[in-house]
């Protein structure tokens, strides 16, 4: 099974630890009710242990212009422990605040995930254009669009475990004939090691094919 995950808010850093703060939360720092970012973490890896394909989408760096002294959204190292757990996490901005697009109020990265499939329908070159999109084109449609959409002001990254393999087709029932790993086709993922230039982004290149496993 696969299952997808969608966290939108402030992600908060307090004493060492990742809190996600409710859409209720009142102020104050902490501010209250949050949910233990480790507790997340906790219940995606054990779904992950059980054999389930987990991918989280996560938009958790946002402005916040009256944010009291000591708050901190550095989101990355949450990311490396999902990572650690064998959880995909797609972010949606590797530095700073993530953007929001008019007219129709969506996030540049919401955008993005949503018009995944009808890039790919009209940009993808194969044999069989009906096969299930696989991980890796999604991540590349979702990496190359949040750029373009915000003018390179915001870059999107997904770090996908080595023990998931890229060409899984991710949104469709697993089918261990297809989603196996083939010899010399296993492309180890990226290293989660902070946030690519904006000169990469401008260039639109992508990275599937030189990508190394998490030290």
């Amino acid at each position: 099974d696969t299952v997808i995950v969608w966290i939108e808010t402030h992600f908060l850093v307090f004493d060492r630890e990742g809190q996600i703060v409710g859409a209720d939360a009142a102020g104050g720092l902490p501010p209250r009710p949050v949910i233990s970012a480790r507790d997340v973490a906790d219940c995606l890896g054990e779904l992950a242990t059980y054999g389930c394909r987990v991918l989280v989408l996560l938009d958790g760096v946002h402005e916040y212009k009256n944010a009291p002294k000591g708050w901190d959204s550095r989101i990355d190292e949450w990311a490396r422990d999902l990572y650690r757990r064998n959880v995909i996490a797609f972010l949606a901005s590797v530095q700073g605040p993530s953007r929001r697009l008019p007219p129709e109020g969506h996030g540049a990265f919401a955008l993005a995930v949503l018009k995944s499939r009808d890039v790919r329908s009209q940009t993808r070159l194969m044999a069989r254009p009906s096969d299930p999109a696989t991980l890796d084109e999604f991540r590349d449609v979702v990496e190359q669009s949040v750029p373009r959409l915000t003018g390179l002001q915001q870059i999107a990254r997904c770090y996908i475990p080595g023990t998931i393999h890229p060409r899984t087709a991710i949104f469709e029932p697993p089918n261990p004939s297809r989603d196996a790993p083939r010899l010399g086709q296993h492309e180890p993922s990226r290293p989660l090691q902070g946030p690519a230039s904006t000169s990469e982004a401008s260039r639109g290149t992508s990275t599937s094919g030189n990508e190394t496993s998490m030290p």
